[in-house]
């Protein structure tokens, strides 16, 4: 009975092979392409124009963002992005069309402006009302957070190839994929019938989480990421005692107790992960993890933003410059 119970609660050869396939997958789910329009008015409110700027800004070669100007014909964007986004100014008709447009192509749009009273009334049908949200940002430094909670949702299974492109975007992946993680080994500690075989189950899912954590940082496979992986079955280890512990003086709600325990360890665990690939020091370990860096912004004449390639309106803009007096000129 003894050789039994450690069979199934020991990792095997199985749950290695799982675990380097996941790294494999995660890198190739981290190297997917990643494309993004923006579209923005020649009188669109300066700091936002820069926020968005700033923000999207590629790491990776498979990610790009094209920048249209507001009133182009929509007809040269024959091409669906994985999202789209929207920086209105004067012209309300010009961003009802181009966001109606981005609809009609299936693409989730988003209009970024200062507050939700600013968004136009885009006159959509309800299936097009579903794939269109709002970003409100009184200032620069309130957009990153806010826009990359609806980017992650807009790109849906592109959320690793994201994070990994764009920073700003990171937190929130990662957050998403550790809480699905905890609450998947928070089942399998509420149901396990076999005494110790959700052990290798949920350590391998910690160790799946660590290599996908890994990809959205572009962190490659490397002796101090492998050790992360031995931190994490050790983990474990730990994690499985404790609940055994306080399982065995509270009998009645003994899987409700490892099920909690499962979710926390989860969740310390990914904490534990993401401190060594930001770099955190103890203290940002201990406290609430560093805040999403400040969007620079400064009322002075700014650099270009990404705009126009030549005179044609037709095609992607490559600078655009932004005047002091806080509009967008070609």
């Amino acid at each position: 009975m003894a050789s039994k119970k450690n069979r199934h609660s020991t990792l095997g050869l199985g749950n290695l092979l799982e675990v380097l396939s996941q790294g494999r997958d995660s890198r190739a789910d981290a190297d997917e392409s990643v494309r993004i329009y923006v579209l923005v008015d020649l009188d669109a409110p300066r700091y936002l124009a820069l926020a968005v700027r700033d923000a999207l800004v590629p790491k990776t070669p498979t990610a790009a963002v094209d920048v249209w100007p507001l009133g182009v014909r929509l007809d040269a964007i024959d091409k669906a992005p994985d999202a789209a986004v929207v920086i209105p100014g004067a012209s309300a008709a010009d961003c009802a069309e181009a966001v109606r447009h981005m609809a009609g192509l299936a693409v989730p749009a988003c209009l970024v402006v200062p507050s939700a009273l600013d968004a136009p009334d885009l006159g959509l049908d309800a299936q097009a009302e579903g794939l269109v949200g709002v970003v409100a940002a009184s200032d620069a430094t309130a957009l990153p957070q806010k826009f990359a909670s609806w980017l992650v949702r807009a790109v849906g299974e592109k959320d690793v190839a994201l994070a990994a492109a764009f920073p700003f975007c990171r937190q929130q992946v990662v957050d998403a994929l550790a809480l699905r993680c905890a609450l998947e080994n928070a089942a399998l500690g509420a149901v396990s019938l076999v005494p110790g075989s959700d052990f290798p189950l949920m350590t391998t899912n910690q160790a799946k989480l660590t290599v996908q954590m890994s990809s959205c940082y572009g962190a490659p496979l490397s002796p101090r990421r492998a050790a992360e992986l031995v931190g994490v079955v050790g983990a474990g280890v730990a994690y499985r005692s404790c609940a055994r512990s306080v399982a065995g003086l509270l009998p009645g709600i003994g899987n409700l107790l490892k099920a909690g325990i499962a979710f926390g360890g989860t969740m310390a665990t990914a904490r534990g992960v993401r401190a060594s690939l930001e770099g955190w020091s103890p203290a940002d370990a201990l406290g609430q993890g560093r805040p999403a860096p400040a969007v620079p912004f400064s009322p002075a004449a700014a650099g270009p933003l990404p705009a126009a390639a030549g005179p044609s309106r037709d095609e992607p803009i490559e600078y655009l410059e932004i005047d002091p007096d806080g509009k967008a000129r070609p």
